[in-house]
């Protein structure tokens, strides 16, 4: 539950991507700006994953998703401090991408401890369904993240094709931006202080394997 929630709440941020081609234009002033935003939302993160292994040695999944976490709300903090800069906004979303990296790497390697957990609670081993819990989190996230635009930027009194906005769309854009996922990365860390596998699971593998071992004899 704690695992397929940080997953939910993550695909959800990256359905909040939506909202990129609206701060272009109305916050940053040139929709052109956007690729360039999309660019940095994205390629980071695919830097970040060849130095996550090196992370992962070093500290356990857990501790790897709540540093990851803590690097993605800095860059968000960033964005939200600095909303109109377009050259800070650019290191903020650098940040975050980097942040992401480990979350994400860490979090479909953290299902696959779920298993183990699974199988020595119950006896049986439910790979397929655990990881089948990452694509619900990712599918159901995404669409979430995109609902949620629509919900937002509807109270905020968004007019499509108006050259400009009101003060509450304005508002409503730099939150689907910024405040919200940075309420939702701090979301993710409170769950991840929930996450005990790491510590079990050195026993658990044992146990695991002594069964192994047991049923092989017989």
């Amino acid at each position: 539950i704690i695992m397929i929630s940080t997953m939910l709440i993550g695909f959800i941020s990256a359905g909040l991507g939506g909202i990129n081609i609206y701060y272009a234009q109305y916050i940053l002033g040139d929709i052109e700006k956007v690729a360039v935003i999309g660019m940095l939302s994205f390629a980071p993160i695919i830097v970040g994953s060849f130095f996550t292994p090196i992370i992962m040695a070093k500290m356990s999944k857990r501790n790897a998703m709540i540093l990851g976490n803590l690097i993605v709300i800095l860059g968000t903090v960033i964005l939200a401090l600095f909303p109109e800069n377009y050259d800070l906004i650019k290191v903020g979303l650098i940040v975050r991408g980097l942040g992401l990296a480990p979350t994400a790497v860490a979090s479909y390697a953290m299902l696959g401890d779920v298993a183990d957990y699974g199988e020595w609670k119950t006896g049986i081993r439910s790979d397929g369904l655990i990881f089948s819990a990452g694509t619900f989190g990712e599918k159901v996230g995404s669409g979430l993240g995109g609902l949620l635009i629509g919900i937002v930027m509807s109270i905020g009194g968004y007019v499509a094709g108006a050259a400009v906005q009101t003060p509450g769309t304005i508002f409503a854009i730099k939150a689907l931006f910024a405040y919200i996922p940075i309420l939702l990365g701090v979301i993710s860390i409170v769950l991840m202080f929930f996450y005990d596998l790491d510590k079990k699971l050195p026993e658990i593998v044992k146990n695991l394997q002594e069964r192994s071992q047991g049923l092989s004899k017989q």
